[in-house]
C-alpha cells in the first residue's frame, strides 16, 4: 500500500505538474494573444488614420477642382468682355454690327480644342454649343444641320486652336456634305 501511495503521489504530483505547466503555457498564450491583439489594435488605428487622410485629400482636390471650376467661369466671362472692349476702341460696336459682319465674327471664333468622335448630327451640335463659350461676343455660331437623323455613320476628329469656320470646312469634306453661309446661320446640306 505504501508503494502505491508513492505510485500514486507520484502520478498525482505528475499530473500536477503537467497541469501546471499547462497553466504556464496557457498563460504564454494568453499573453501572445494580448500582443497580438494589441498590434492589430495598432494596425486598425493606423488605417483609419490613413482613411482619415486620404478622406481630406480628397475633399481638398474636390475643393481645388470648384476653386479651377469657378476661376475657368470668371476667365471666359473675361475673355467675352475684353473682345467687347477691344471692339469699342476699335470703334466698333457688336449692336452696330451687320448680320454679315457678325457672321464673318462668327466664322473666326477659335476652339482650343475639338475633339469627337460621334455621327454629323452630335458633332455639328457640339460645334455650336461650344462657340459661344470661346466668343469674344459670347454669341457664337448658329449651325442648322439638313443631314437626315437616320445617317448613323460616325466620324472621329480631333482640332486644335482652329476657327470655327474651318472646323466647319473640314467636317464637310469627310462627311462628303456641303455647306452654305447666310446671313444669321451655317447650313450643312445633303
Amino acid at each position: 500500500m505504501g508503494m502505491c501511495m508513492k505510485n500514486g503521489t507520484i502520478v498525482l504530483v505528475f499530473l500536477a505538474m503537467q497541469f501546471l505547466m499547462n497553466l504556464n503555457s496557457f498563460g504564454d498564450e494568453k499573453e501572445a494573444l494580448k500582443k497580438e491583439n494589441k498590434i492589430h489594435r495598432e494596425m486598425v488605428d493606423k488605417l483609419r488614420k490613413q482613411v482619415a487622410t486620404l478622406e481630406n485629400v480628397k475633399e481638398l482636390l474636390n475643393q481645388e477642382n470648384d476653386d479651377l471650376k469657378n476661376t475657368n467661369g470668371k476667365l471666359k466671362a473675361n475673355i467675352g468682355s475684353l473682345g467687347k472692349e477691344i471692339r469699342i476702341l476699335k470703334g466698333e460696336k457688336f449692336a452696330e454690327l451687320t448680320p454679315e459682319q457678325r457672321m464673318k465674327n462668327s466664322l473666326k471664333i477659335i476652339i482650343p480644342r475639338f475633339r469627337m468622335n460621334d455621327t454629323m448630327s452630335v458633332i455639328l451640335k457640339k460645334l455650336e454649343d461650344m462657340s459661344p463659350h470661346f466668343d469674344p461676343d459670347q454669341v457664337g455660331i448658329k449651325i442648322r444641320n439638313e443631314i437626315p437623323k437616320d445617317n448613323k455613320k460616325e466620324f472621329n476628329f480631333d482640332f486644335e486652336n482652329m476657327p470655327v469656320g474651318e472646323i466647319i470646312r473640314y467636317l464637310c469634306i469627310a462627311s462628303g456634305r456641303k455647306y452654305e453661309i447666310g446671313q444669321s446661320v451655317v447650313v450643312v446640306v445633303k
